[in-house]
């Protein structure tokens, strides 16, 4: 069980509820240390996290030393500051957030609503948080703070959605008599094979073919667009002067369809 708890704190584990990863240490006695406190420091209501993003070498060395000043040790036992949490507002949740896994729901404790557990911590994350501060302050005096830690996002893994190639396919199909609405269809299934061209070569191909499809129809979209503004001006000509509607009808005509064609540049780039 120990190790399972301890594995559910690496970052490719961290689908799993914080508060079930709560109430499991608090159930098994297991250590909460100071890096995984900040990780879960917005759970008890602090949100004062450029520090800890920023310089967490400092931020951890400070909250360890508040943590090891009231326990006496590195670490905090959840259990020994609220012993009983049968009383604690329940939450109801699912085991993991991601569905495919499992969409069962169960109710437990929410640790967070503990106010000794919760008063604890915040002002354990508040004083490193003063403590960082004030040593910045002093380094930058001597020109020698430290450099910030650049935050890099892991990279999603690209996946190819089926359900939504069958959407767009469905919707060209559904306006493929309607230029202007399959204009900006043909827009979206470009913008979605592009955005997978790297997954297969036919993809990268699907996007040429609908940037033709799309340039092939425009002389069509043009008719399509000045006749509809055209008859949208009819509607309301009589609230205009007579003159001033000829000119927006020509105006109409010389400007034809002005909306982007992203057609024209990516297909020069692919």
């Amino acid at each position: 069980m120990t190790l399972f708890i301890q594995s559910l704190n690496n970052e490719y584990k961290r689908k799993f509820s914080n508060s079930l990863y709560l109430l499991a240490i608090h159930s098994f006695d297991e250590p909460l240390e100071a890096q995984v406190l900040t990780r879960l420091a917005k759970n008890f209501d602090f949100t004062k996290m450029n520090y800890i993003k920023e310089y967490p070498d400092l931020f951890y060395k400070y909250l360890e030393q508040y943590i090891r000043d009231a326990f006496n040790r590195n670490f905090l036992i959840l259990s020994e500051l609220s012993p009983d949490i049968n009383n604690l507002p329940l939450i109801e949740m699912r085991l993991f957030a991601n569905m495919s896994l499992s969409d069962k729901t169960i109710k437990v404790p929410d640790l967070t609503k503990s106010h000794i557990i919760q008063k604890t911590i915040f002002d354990l994350l508040t004083n490193a948080h003063e403590s960082v501060k004030k040593k910045l302050a002093e380094m930058r005096k001597k020109t020698m703070v430290p450099k910030k830690t650049e935050i890099k996002k892991p990279k999603k893994k690209l996946q190819f959605n089926s359900s939504e190639e069958r959407r767009l396919l469905g919707e060209l199909k559904k306006y493929y008599n309607k230029p202007i609405d399959r204009h900006f269809t043909l827009i979206k299934l470009q913008d979605f094979y592009y955005k997978n061209r790297e997954l297969d070569d036919k993809h990268l191909q699907k996007c040429i073919k609908y940037c033709y499809e799309d340039i092939e129809n425009l002389e069509e979209l043009n008719k399509v667009y000045i006749k509809d503004e055209i008859k949208r001006l009819k509607k309301i000509a009589n609230l205009k002067p007579k003159k001033e509607v000829e000119i927006e009808i020509s105006e109409i005509k010389q400007k034809q369809f002005y909306y982007n064609i992203p057609a024209f540049k990516r297909r020069y780039y692919l």
